[in-house]
């Protein structure tokens, strides 16, 4: 792996942590299948093949360029790689991987991969919407020859949350999807061009809430997908006031609790709700 200074055009790695002695080699191992990048280049997340042993699976190495460190984990895929734009949640081959690098979550819906046996496949380049609460794979038939649309998972509960079938099919490629920032259209190589297909609403889902910990009474961010302008915010059984800025981003704050860990829960006007437990410690 070299890094390419595109103001200079020179190879340089200087200052990485994992910089050869010729200063212009990342040693990272040697089987490279798949890489992505957060959209400010600062967290990188890469498969390969290089330390398979035992039942153990394959290399994923995470980047933080600006913590100039290198997490390597041999229990990752091989063949796809996919980082939120908010660089805090990463996917392999349907495994979700956090800031740490340490598989959370694995999006393995029992009923999902009941009905795909013999008739589909995944295909490479799945992707995460900007906050990493939905991973979207591009499916294929049996013979991996054709697309049939796309699945989307539900990160932190590994299920799948909305299929969506596509007009017409998806070719053989490495990174046949790209996403908007919203998370809600999605461009797609199809057989006569692009098919550009755009979701009236992305499912009401949670990635992670930052702070994670603090007081009653600071504000935090939620971060998701599927938020609308009335959505309501509860910590516990306690309701929380609440700003909406967009729908993957609300600004909450947090109400009087005893200390401790908390569920949050977000519920949209329709009744429709996400849970998800222990996202804050109240000190």
């Amino acid at each position: 792996m070299h890094v390419l200074d595109l103001d200079t055009g020179v190879l340089n790695c200087t200052g990485f942590v994992t910089c050869s002695a010729n200063g212009t080699d990342l040693v990272i191992g040697s089987g490279l299948q798949a890489m992505s990048s957060a959209p400010d280049g600062e967290k990188v997340f890469m498969t390969d093949t290089s330390r398979t042993q035992g039942a153990e699976t394959d290399l994923v190495t995470l980047i933080d360029v600006a913590a100039n460190t290198a997490a390597e984990n041999e229990f990752g895929g091989e063949n796809d790689s996919a980082a939120s734009a908010d660089g805090t949640i990463f996917a392999t081959d349907f495994r979700l991987h956090g800031s740490n690098n340490i598989e959370f979550n694995m999006a393995s819906d029992v009923t999902y991969l009941g009905a795909a046996v013999g008739s589909q496949t995944n295909m490479v380049g799945e992707k995460l919407n900007a906050s990493g609460s939905l991973l979207f794979v591009p499916q294929g038939t049996a013979a991996a020859t054709n697309g049939l649309g796309m699945d989307i998972f539900d990160v932190h509960r590994g299920r799948l949350a909305m299929r969506v079938a596509l007009p017409e099919p998806i070719p053989p490629s490495l990174n046949a999807m790209a996403l908007d920032e919203t998370g809600t259209k999605m461009f797609v190589i199809s057989n006569s061009g692009i098919t550009i297909a755009t979701l009236f609403q992305a499912p009401l889902s949670l990635a992670y809430e930052t702070p994670a910990s603090g007081a009653s009474g600071i504000q935090v961010t939620l971060r998701g997908s599927g938020f609308q302008s009335a959505s309501t915010v509860q910590f516990g059984k306690t309701g929380a006031a609440v700003t909406f800025v967009d729908a993957q981003t609300l600004h909450v704050t947090v109400p009087s609790l005893s200390p401790g860990p908390v569920q949050v829960t977000v519920t949209n006007p329709d009744g429709t709700a996400y849970v998800f437990d222990d996202a804050f410690t109240v000190n």
